[in-house]
C-alpha cells in the first residue's frame, strides 16, 4: 500500500496523464523521481546520490558513415542489401541507465508507467536539442511535442532496447531502463541501434554479430569496442582499423526532418530495378576501404544514398553544402536526414544555419579515440 500510495503522489507530481491528458507517461523529467520512487523513504535529493542505484550506466556514441557504398549486384528482393561502409564513432549521443528489479519494484513502476510485454519499463528524458535560433516556426503545445517523441521513441516491444533485453534476459530478469535522449530518431547517427548496443554490451556476455543484425545493420559495430571500422555483408561484418589521424572537431548538422530509412532503401530498390543507381568510383572492396582511410587527408567521403533522399528539406540542405562549401569534406551520414562537415568552422556551419532558412541542430563534437570514454559536445 504505501509504494501504490507512493506511486499515486510521483504520478500526480509528474503529471502522468489520465483519461483528459495526451503526454506519454513514460517521458519523465527528473531522474531523481524514480529513484525516489523506488526508495521512498529518502529524499528525491538524495535518492539520486544512493550508491548503485543503476547498475549500468554509460553513453551509447552516435556514428556517422564517413563512406556508404552498397552493392549493385545486391538482390533487391532480401530484406537488407550487401554494403561496405567506414563507420566511425563520435563523442555524443544518448545516456543510458539499466537497473535489474526485483518483483515489489515492477509492480511498483507498472501502476505508474506502461510496460513493455516483459514487464520492463522504458523512461526517456528528452535532451534533444532545442537550438533553432533566428527561425521562425509553429511551436508545438507540451502534449504535442510528447507524442511526437514517444511515437519516435516507443515504450513497448518495439523500441530496439526491448528487443535488445530480449536476447540477454537472464531467468526471467526484469529491466528498468532510463535513456537521456539526445540522438533525434530518423537522423541516421544510429541513436536506436546505439541505445540497444549499450543495452547489449552491458548485459549480455557473448552476443554474436548474427544476433546483433537482427536489430539493425549498425548494432554489432555500435557494440564493439572499435572506435572506427569496415562494416561489410549485411552488417554482420567488421574490419576493424587502427584510429585515424583527425584530431580537429566535427559538427553534425540535424534537419527537424526525420528521415524513413525504409523509404530510402525502397527508392535504392527502385533504381537498381531500374539500373540508374550510382555506386559510386570508390571500391566497394574492404581492403581498398581500409588502405585508403589510413591516409585520411586525403580520403574521399561518399554516401550512396545521398541520390536516394526524397526529403525536399534535406536535399535543400545537400544542395547548399554543394554550392556554398566545397572545399570542406562533408557529407549525409546514414540514410539521413543528418551531415557532418570536417575542417569547418564554427562560423561558417552557423552561416549554413542562416542560408538553410530553417530549424537545424548543430552538434560540435569529436571523432571518438581510443581512451575517450566520456562524451564530449556542445551546440551551436
Amino acid at each position: 500500500m504505501k509504494l501504490f500510495t507512493t506511486c499515486l503522489a510521483f504520478a500526480s507530481h509528474l503529471g502522468v496523464p489520465r483519461a483528459l491528458h495526451d503526454i506519454p507517461r513514460n517521458i519523465i523529467h527528473d531522474e531523481t523521481q524514480i529513484c525516489g520512487l523506488l526508495k521512498p523513504g529518502i529524499s528525491q535529493e538524495d535518492a539520486v546520490n544512493v550508491s548503485g542505484f543503476w547498475d549500468h550506466q554509460g553513453i551509447a556514441f552516435a556514428k556517422i558513415n564517413l563512406s556508404l557504398q552498397l552493392d549493385p549486384a545486391s538482390d533487391v528482393e532480401r530484406p537488407l542489401l550487401k554494403l561496405v561502409t567506414l563507420m566511425q564513432k563520435v563523442l555524443w549521443g544518448d545516456h543510458v541507465s539499466v537497473r535489474i528489479i526485483n518483483d515489489e519494484e515492477s509492480d511498483a513502476l507498472a501502476r505508474c508507467f506502461d510496460t513493455t510485454s516483459d514487464g520492463d519499463v522504458l523512461l526517456m528524458i528528452d535532451e534533444t536539442a532545442k537550438v533553432n535560433k533566428g527561425v521562425k516556426q509553429n511551436i508545438l503545445n507540451n502534449a504535442e511535442q510528447h507524442t511526437q517523441q514517444s511515437i519516435a521513441f516507443p515504450f513497448d516491444d518495439t523500441n530496439l532496447i526491448s528487443k535488445a533485453l530480449k536476447l540477454v534476459r537472464r531467468d526471467n530478469e526484469k529491466y528498468l531502463v532510463l535513456t537521456k535522449k539526445r540522438v533525434p530518431p530518423g537522423s541516421g547517427l544510429g541513436g536506436g541501434s546505439a541505445d540497444a548496443a549499450y543495452v547489449l554490451k552491458s548485459l549480455g556476455d557473448s552476443i554474436s554479430n548474427e544476433d546483433c543484425l537482427k536489430l539493425g545493420s549498425d548494432v554489432a559495430f555500435l557494440a564493439s569496442h572499435d572506435n572506427i571500422a569496415v562494416i561489410s555483408g549485411f552488417g554482420e561484418e567488421i574490419t576493424p582499423m587502427d584510429d585515424v589521424y583527425y584530431k580537429s572537431h566535427v559538427h553534425i548538422l540535424i534537419p527537424d526532418e526525420p528521415v524513413s530509412t525504409r523509404e530510402v532503401f525502397y527508392n535504392v530498390r527502385e533504381r537498381l530495378k531500374e539500373g540508374i543507381f550510382n555506386p559510386g568510383a570508390m571500391p566497394l572492396s574492404v581492403e581498398e576501404t581500409c588502405k585508403s582511410a589510413k591516409d585520411f587527408c586525403s580520403f574521399k567521403l561518399f554516401n550512396a544514398l545521398e541520390q536516394c533522399i526524397s526529403n525536399r528539406r534535406v536535399r535543400l540542405l545537400l544542395e547548399i553544402l554543394q554550392e556554398y562549401f566545397p572545399k570542406y569534406k562533408f557529407r549525409m551520414s546514414g540514410s539521413g536526414c543528418s551531415f557532418f562537415l570536417l575542417g569547418a568552422d564554427d562560423t561558417h556551419v552557423i552561416r549554413i544555419r542562416e542560408l538553410y532558412g530553417h530549424p537545424l541542430t548543430v552538434v560540435k563534437t569529436r571523432f571518438k579515440h581510443v581512451g575517450d570514454e566520456k562524451a564530449e559536445f556542445s551546440y551551436l
